[in-house]
């Protein structure tokens, strides 16, 4: 019964430094990414970060607006819902 709670005790302790060590990390790139233009701190989020969704048939493409005006488009989806996005992306000034 003893080796059982000492090895338990290995365990807990191995596993509460790793996530420490993991929280650490975060936190420094976290950092590290916002010094660099990355990130913008935001104290509401929701209306700074804006993501659509975009119905081009087979599925959906979406269109993420990011805080520092930047933007990312993934999957514009099939060849023939190309007209779709692009008018729904010059709608909203994107160019």
């Amino acid at each position: 019964m003893k080796f059982k709670k000492t090895i338990l005790a290995i365990i807990v302790f191995v596993f509460s430094v790793f996530i420490e060590t993991l929280i650490s990390v975060l936190y420094q790139e976290y950092h590290t990414l916002e010094a660099a233009g990355y990130i913008e701190t935001s104290k509401n989020i929701q209306e700074s970060l804006k993501v659509h969704y975009i119905d081009v048939g087979q599925g959906d493409s979406i269109f993420i607006e990011l805080p520092n005006e930047k933007t990312i488009l993934i999957d514009a989806g099939e060849i023939e819902a190309g007209d779709a996005v692009v008018s729904y992306l010059k709608k909203r000034n994107v160019e």
